[in-house]
């Protein structure tokens, strides 16, 4: 099984935007979308990504290698390096699918 690379919704922040008030019209908890975004701050212009309820978080493990995250998602490597954007995991990394 396959996973959905589109379990999360984006938004653009505009100005005057703060992440309190983003957070409020996407009924989110602003501590949560900072850690799953791994940020702390935002500004006019970042795109905050919100998940969506049926999506999944997985944290990177010491031992963890792109291969073997890969299969424990039941994705391919290809789909695992789209959804992280990077070529390279760290402990503690939150990896949404």
């Amino acid at each position: 099984m396959k996973a959905n690379l589109k379990r999360r919704v984006s938004y653009v922040l505009k100005d005057g935007d703060t992440l309190e008030s983003v957070c409020k019209k996407f009924d989110a908890c602003v501590s949560t979308i900072k850690l799953f975004n791994m940020i702390t701050d935002a500004k006019a212009g970042d795109i905050i990504f919100f998940p969506e309820n049926n999506s999944s978080v997985y944290v990177v493990k010491p031992t963890d290698t792109f291969k073997g995250v890969a299969e424990k998602l039941k994705i391919s490597e290809s789909e695992l390096y789209k959804l992280t954007n990077t070529t390279r995991l760290f402990i503690g990394q939150r990896i949404e699918y």
